[in-house]
């Protein structure tokens, strides 16, 4: 039997009410499959959320500021970070974490690195049900120096029935303001990956899928360390030559240590790849790279003590500096640990890079 014959026959009987309640209840299951909570109601978790609901799905955020919790609420703002804009009002908050899991089929990590282990602690004795998790956190964990996605596997790996890293050029501003973007979805399981791309179909926020967990979420670290750099470069020098040699140069060493960690070289092209590193390393929007250019500007102590608390490659330098030191294959990489060490002027940053590569070359 063809379509339309199919067709002509359901069109000659007469819908009733129990056809309408049949369609009405497949709607609600959908939308009880597509429940999902958002741990942190800062400026990325809301602009997530944003998409999230406005792709068809039922968010709930979860936060301990109860002062954007009631915005979100009553307001549907956050004004915080978005001034008066408003967000989907059908988007709820809470601060009651029972509440906020309840019938959770997705749990989105969208708070600072610093405070994620102790939400883990606190999911794995409080979720009755295993869910997908969609990490949005980036950088390295001190205790294992591996990405954060091994730490939240590992942590709630009894309450887990997948696991996915969104990774790629995106602020937060420019998402929440319905502003064309593209990022990769990461994981170990392609299903997980179609799972977790298909929950966000709207037109200006596209997904795509990447199988290279492990060079995405390392690029994802280490490029926060080389904006650092690239916003002292970008004070030293106004050459775009220069500008272009030394961030191409980044680029390189952050492929050599992503290989070294078992990820693909072809991942480095990715949205996860030169995409995040060029937004990254180019624009003030990002607190690395404007912590790199303040760092030049003043070179005071005043900055390093932000630093430590705020810009995610400054925790990353206090991990991995000894190895990056010791590699003469990272010449731009262990010039920047050099400047945070406060071994060479930030000034310096440039010549001492070169010097660095100079010699590397004489030696091979």
């Amino acid at each position: 039997m063809d379509k339309k014959t199919n067709k002509s026959i359901k069109t000659n009987k007469k819908p009733n009410k129990s056809n309408k309640t049949d369609k009405k209840t497949k709607k609600t299951n959908k939308n009880e499959f597509n429940n999902i909570t958002i741990i942190g109601t800062g400026a990325w978790g809301t602009a997530i959320a944003k998409v999230l609901s406005e792709s068809g799905n039922n968010v709930t955020m979860y936060g301990v500021d109860n002062k954007e919790i009631k915005d979100i609420n009553q307001h549907g703002m956050n004004k915080k970070y978005f001034g008066q804009s408003k967000i989907n009002t059908i988007i709820r908050a809470t601060n009651d974490i029972d509440k906020a899991l309840l019938k959770s089929k997705y749990i989105v990590f969208a708070l600072p690195s610093a405070f994620l282990k102790d939400i883990l602690k606190i999911l794995k004795n409080k979720l009755k049900h295993k869910v997908i998790f969609i990490n949005l956190v980036k950088g390295i964990d001190p205790s294992n120096k591996k990405p954060w996605s091994f730490t939240i596997s590992k942590i709630l790996k009894d309450k887990s029935s997948g696991l996915a890293s969104i990774i790629g050029p995106s602020f937060a501003i420019d998402v929440f303001n319905k502003k064309q973007t593209i990022v990769n979805v990461v994981s170990k399981s392609d299903s997980v990956c179609k799972k977790v791309a298909d929950l966000f179909s709207v037109p200006y926020f596209r997904v795509v899928r990447c199988l290279d967990e492990v060079g995405a979420e390392t690029i994802a670290a280490y490029k926060n360390l080389l904006a650092i750099g690239m916003g002292m470069v970008f004070e030293n020098t106004k050459s775009i030559n220069t500008i272009s040699a030394v961030l191409t140069q980044g680029i390189k060493e952050i492929e050599i240590i992503s290989k070294n960690n078992g990820g693909k070289s072809s991942t480095i092209i990715e949205f996860c790849g030169i995409g995040d590193i060029f937004l990254t390393c180019t624009s003030d929007l990002s607190r690395n790279f404007t912590f790199g250019k303040n760092l030049y500007r003043k070179n005071s102590s005043k900055s390093f003590k932000l630093s430590k608390s705020t810009v995610e490659g400054y925790t990353l330098y206090s991990i991995v500096k000894k190895e990056i030191i010791k590699n003469k294959n990272l010449p731009l990489l262990k010039s920047i640990c050099l400047v945070l060490s406060k071994e060479v002027e930030p000034k310096n940053i440039v010549t001492n890079t070169f010097e660095l590569i100079n010699k590397t070359t004489t030696q091979n």
